[in-house]
């Protein structure tokens, strides 16, 4: 897949394998795969994760202080994964409209199982998807940056 390039003819800046098929891409899996293929108009830019305790500070006198803590705040374990995508439809449609497929049919309300993360051959990451964001990154190029949050599950 050509980044930047196709079908505009204005140079390629990255040619980027996509290629799951050695273990070595990332991909969003739930009831349907982003990337599907190496031909997909997608490549996972990268994710990030969230986690906090939750804790309690309580202050007595002579400066003293007691920390309680209360585990994971599930609030605030989250993971976001950061897509770029094509805008133009080709054969297999645009990515906004993908995208949005994705979310509406994996959101937790319409199907309450979980969605994956592979990453680096079968290393996995789990979570709820609670929402997306997207953006335009680049109108000349056509892009389109989309940010998946999941409520992160497992690791």
């Amino acid at each position: 897949m050509n980044i930047f390039g196709e079908p505009y003819n204005r140079g390629c800046f990255v040619k980027k394998s996509v290629d799951t098929s050695g273990g070595r891409g990332v991909r969003l899996q739930g009831s349907q795969t982003i990337p599907a293929s190496d031909t997909d108009p997608f490549v996972v830019a990268g994710f990030s994760i969230r986690k906090e305790e939750t804790i309690a500070i309580m202050r007595c006198f002579n400066d003293t202080s007691f920390i309680y803590a209360f585990g994971d705040n599930i609030e605030q374990s989250v993971l976001s994964v950061k897509i770029i995508g094509f805008m133009p439809a080709d054969s297999q449609g645009s990515s906004v409209t993908t995208m949005l497929n994705f979310y509406s049919t994996n959101r937790i309300s319409k199907r309450p199982r979980v969605t994956y993360l592979y990453y680096g051959g079968n290393n996995a990451i789990t979570g709820y998807v609670l929402g997306m964001e997207s953006s335009t990154v680049s109108d000349d190029f056509g892009l389109q940056s989309y940010d998946i949050k999941l409520l992160l599950t497992g690791m």
